[in-house]
């Protein structure tokens, strides 16, 4: 499953769960009422045009001065809760999300810090958020670009810079002493921002080719059961990658490392 249809697939759970279409567009459930009443907001159908709910739901507006919300809303904030510490590890089994158990917001100022975040996460893994595009990886070495690494112990893809025990280079050859010092050496200029990125490594495809500087966190990083950077890889066993593939990959690397600092914001927000 990729990050695409992960999030779809809860999309379409709160359309069908959340909301019960009519021919005149998605109308509220008891969920949406709630939360209407507790906020003092007005919900607004997406469908509706008037100038004052856009204005409403304009996202220059400071959020104590809104006075609706919109479906596209109701779906950030679930996607928010369903991503913290406290419902995380249930949503790993996200094809059975329980609806009833999902908080109500306790207060405007949670509700919309929530659907921001929520939003950004939904749009990190459609991979529609810009920050994508802001790479944190490289592929350096040319090549035939064919995946043959299968991603295993014995056929590796991650290779972590600088751990304590590693004593055998990518294909498997001893490490020389100097090369042992020349990393180590490396591993003091460590830049704030890789620092905050935890360790990180080469992803490699093949013998010679691999992806640079990929975070460990990412490269474990589970979303919706599956591990989702080496998932990609897996199913692309024996296929060259195209230009497109290589730049997809990285922008995958950022949503992961994204998703991970947007969820240790999401762990220090009161939901309940």
């Amino acid at each position: 499953m990729t990050l695409a249809e992960y999030a779809e697939s809860i999309t379409h759970q709160v359309q069908t769960s959340v909301f019960t279409s009519t021919k005149s567009g998605k109308v509220k459930t008891d969920f949406v009422s709630q939360i209407a009443k507790k906020l003092d907001l007005d919900f607004a159908p997406e469908n509706e045009s008037d100038g004052n709910v856009c204005f409403a739901n304009s996202n220059e507006l400071r959020d104590d001065y809104k006075s609706t919300f919109a479906p596209i809303d109701i779906l950030n904030y679930i996607y928010a809760v369903l991503h913290s510490a406290i419902y995380r590890e249930n949503f790993n089994e996200f094809l059975k999300i329980d609806f009833s158990s999902l908080p109500y917001p306790k207060d405007t100022n949670t509700f919309w810090e929530l659907v921001k975040l929520g939003g950004q996460l939904r749009q990190l893994h459609l991979l529609e958020f810009s920050k994508t595009e802001n790479y944190i990886t490289s592929y350096p070495i040319d090549g035939d670009n064919v995946v043959t690494r299968k991603m295993t112990k014995s056929s590796m893809g991650f290779e972590p810079y600088c751990h304590t025990e590693r004593s055998r280079s990518a294909n498997g050859l001893s490490v020389s002493p100097s090369e042992k010092t020349k990393a180590a050496k490396d591993s003091k200029h460590i830049t704030p921002h890789e620092e905050e990125m935890g360790e990180t490594g080469k992803v490699w495809i093949n013998d010679t080719q691999y992806f640079d500087k990929v975070p460990q966190t990412a490269w474990e990083f589970y979303i919706g059961g599956y591990q989702s950077a080496q998932k990609w890889l897996k199913d692309r066993q024996g296929d060259t990658l195209t230009f497109e593939d290589i730049l997809h990959y990285q922008k995958i690397i950022v949503a992961l490392t994204e998703t991970r600092r947007i969820m240790e914001i999401l762990d220090g927000i009161d939901i309940t």
